[in-house]
């Protein structure tokens, strides 16, 4: 099981495509910063709803994102560092 971090958006590079290319079934996706905007796009959704995918809820307070992605599992800082625990890789994009 490996912690997949994405801290850039889409628009900007090609961090998340390239981590859904490699991830498997049991991995997890943790976005943070601008890579939070991915999911306000159709596209990006629909590649990622196959995916344990989070979200860190003070990144998407920060942007005013809250209702837009409601939708979405949300975590605090402290359940981020518990999914680090819980993974037996972290690889940061």
């Amino acid at each position: 099981m490996i912690l997949h971090l994405i801290q850039d958006s889409p628009s900007h590079n090609a961090a998340l495509k390239c981590c859904l290319r490699y991830a498997s079934a049991n991995d997890s996706i943790i976005l943070t910063g601008d890579a939070i905007t991915a999911m306000l796009m159709l596209d990006w959704q629909q590649q990622c709803h196959d995916i344990n995918l989070m979200l860190i809820k003070d990144e998407v307070i920060a942007r005013g994102l809250t209702e837009q992605l409601k939708h979405y599992p949300q975590i605090s800082q402290s359940e981020f560092v518990e999914q680090t625990l819980l993974h037996s890789k972290v690889i940061s994009w």
